[in-house]
């Protein structure tokens, strides 16, 4: 079973070769709301679209308290040079008896198709697999997401399954199909 005390001993801070990976602090709420303000951005995922920068700033409380209640890391993405958070990567709904978490992401769309994506999820799955004993990572996603589902096949993850309207989207008031792929540490480490 995975060792939840000493995965979550202190929130890791991941840099990259552009940016940051790094808890959110409560100077992120305009930057925040600025991305999920957008309904591009939220249009595949279960986060309401943000409109005032209340909700930015439960956002944040909420990802800290899931880091502590052990559940979260939530990275913020923070360019290097004015330290902007321009989305967010995350590793959550630990199964620690099964080795086993999910992984998602958010990003500004101003950010899209720069690789950044690539490269932020490519760090977070580097400290998944090899500075934690988890076996697999896997993403649930909306398969309508074509950019979701490059990026997961570019870094090796492979489709498990797709289920039919399993999922009560309440921003549309539809049911939605689910896409799961998912990623084992041996494809990772080994490529």
């Amino acid at each position: 079973m995975l060792d939840m005390s000493a995965i979550f001993a202190e929130f890791p801070v991941l840099p990259t070769e552009r940016f940051i990976l790094r808890p959110f602090r409560e100077s992120d709420a305009e930057s925040i709301l600025a991305y999920m303000s957008n309904p591009a951005v939220t249009q595949y995922i279960p986060s309401p679209t943000m409109t005032t920068i209340e909700e930015a700033q439960e956002r944040i409380e909420k990802n800290q308290r899931f880091f502590e209640e052990q559940k979260a890391f939530i990275w913020g993405i923070a360019t290097h040079d004015t330290d902007t958070i321009i989305g967010n990567v995350l590793l959550w709904n630990f199964r620690p008896e099964h080795f086993r978490a999910e992984i998602g992401y958010s990003l500004s769309a101003d950010y899209w198709r720069q690789g950044v994506a690539t490269e932020v999820v490519t760090r977070m799955l580097d400290y998944a697999f090899n500075e934690t004993d988890l076996h697999s990572v896997d993403a649930n996603i909306d398969p309508r997401n074509e950019g979701s589902q490059r990026l997961l096949e570019k870094l090796g993850f492979v489709k498990e399954a797709h289920f039919i309207e399993d999922w009560f989207d309440a921003k549309t008031q539809t049911f939605t199909d689910t896409a799961i792929y998912s990623l084992l540490r041996r494809n990772w480490v080994g490529r």
